[in-house]
């Protein structure tokens, strides 16, 4: 959220922790609760970062569409803040509940095929193991491991 409000204060020129009621100030806390509104933060919490009620923060994101729609000032800075904060901060922003699921089975997907790679890795491993000592009569080295065994798997 501090990051949210840094690019916010450079891009409106102003302080959103500032107790006054100016015209830009307010446009700042505005955007400032919208962008963490729509990345899912409750009213409770977006107010608690800048000193308000609840109450004003809901006031804030009913008349945000408004503001979008006549005030072009207004809607560019908007845009810039969410952009750069977006850009900024990729990793942490919060995903919905679908976006999760989604993740998850893809995660689960990638997870199964490394552990059955790692599978067949290590059944080539020990038929070669095996076959080196039917031939041999013995286990081979260390050495011949790392310097034969092991360049073969192209790792």
């Amino acid at each position: 959220m501090d990051s949210l409000k840094k690019i916010i204060n450079e891009v409106f020129i102003v302080d959103i922790d500032s107790k006054r009621r100016k015209r830009r100030i307010v446009d700042a806390r505005i955007v400032y609760s919208k962008i963490l509104r729509d990345l899912g933060y409750p009213y409770e919490q977006i107010a608690d970062t800048i000193n308000k009620d609840h109450s004003t923060i809901v006031y804030y994101i009913k008349n945000i569409d408004n503001l979008l729609e006549f005030d072009s000032t207004f809607k560019k800075r908007y845009n810039i803040c969410k952009k750069k904060f977006l850009l900024e901060n990729r990793k942490i922003i919060m995903k919905s509940n679908d976006d999760i699921h989604l993740e998850a089975i893809s995660l689960a997907e990638r997870l199964e095929k490394a552990i059955l790679e790692r599978d067949n890795l290590l059944n080539n491993f020990v038929e070669r193991l095996e076959g080196y000592q039917k031939e041999n009569r013995r286990m081979p080295t260390i050495e011949y491991c790392k310097e034969v065994i092991l360049p073969s798997f192209d790792l």
